[in-house]
């Protein structure tokens, strides 16, 4: 799972979820909001239950210069 928010003061149930299929490695969030500041964790889920969640993550989405959606995040592990 993706975990995002504007404001990471928030308890951890309350920021916007991105779910992701079991076998996949890598996630995108899209129609994100423009020059504004994200907060991001994941968290892994098996069988067995939830991972601890990943340290936060900090990024800023930049306005677009071209047509499209106004921004996207890809994820990717880091082996």
């Amino acid at each position: 799972m993706v975990l995002y928010t504007q404001n990471p003061d928030l308890a951890p149930e309350e920021w916007q979820v991105k779910s992701v299929a079991g076998a996949e490695t890598q996630a995108s969030v899209a129609n994100l909001t423009v020059n504004v500041t994200y907060h991001l964790r994941v968290q892994a889920r098996n069988s067995i239950g939830y991972s601890p969640l990943s340290s936060s993550t900090v990024f800023y989405t930049k306005s677009v210069v071209t047509p499209g959606p106004a921004a996207l995040l890809l994820c990717r592990p880091i082996f």
